[in-house]
Order: C-alpha cells, then structure tokens, then sequence
C-alpha cells in the first residue's frame, strides 16, 4: 500500500471514530 492512501485511510477512520459512525462507511470505500 503506498503512504498517501494509507494517511488517507488513517485519516478518515479518525473521522469515522470522532462522528462515532463506527468504520462501515471506510470499509466501503476500501
């Protein structure tokens, strides 16, 4: 995997955790 979308995951799976939506959302978008 390379380093950008590997930020871009740890950063919205920040995102999903602070809105508290759980990571349903970022496993669809994976």
């Amino acid at each position: 995997m390379n380093p950008y979308k590997e930020e871009i995951i740890h950063a919205h799976a920040a995102i999903e955790n602070s809105l508290g939506t759980g990571v349903g959302t970022l496993e669809a978008e994976v």
